[in-house]
């Protein structure tokens, strides 16, 4: 394995006649299986199941057919959504941080912001 470019979220390298993508925050979780496509090229994927349950895409291996600069676009893409997927989820922490006011929640309100912080916090620290 030789890592080719290697950035915040997403790690490029070869192995074995493919050019790999891995996400490093999705790679934490189980394998729960590997699928490839029988086109004009076959390209490798294995999925991770994520905690709410949703099977994703934590690997995709391209045949070295493929060009690297569009192999190394892809990996720039899935590194800008996890950017911006973890900055929304900030502002969303900042958004929902107690503030004063005036009119008292009521306790369903209550209970869907801690639930809604919770799985923030849990979220935030699979990413550390």
């Amino acid at each position: 394995m030789s890592v080719i470019e290697d950035l915040e979220y997403v790690r490029v390298y070869e192995d074995a006649g493919y050019y790999c993508i891995e996400d490093k925050i999705a790679s934490r979780y189980p394998l729960i299986g590997r699928s490839s496509t029988k086109t004009f090229y076959t390209m490798i994927f294995d999925w991770v199941e994520l905690p709410n349950g949703d099977p994703y895409i934590a690997r995709a291996c391209y045949p070295k057919e493929i060009p690297k600069r569009i192999i190394l676009q892809t990996a720039r893409t899935w590194n800008e959504k996890w950017a911006k997927k973890i900055s929304e989820v900030q502002m969303i922490a900042q958004t929902l941080a107690p503030q004063t006011t005036v009119e008292q929640p009521t306790e369903a309100t209550v209970s869907e912001l801690e639930e809604s912080l919770r799985r923030i916090r849990e979220y935030l620290s699979q990413l550390r």
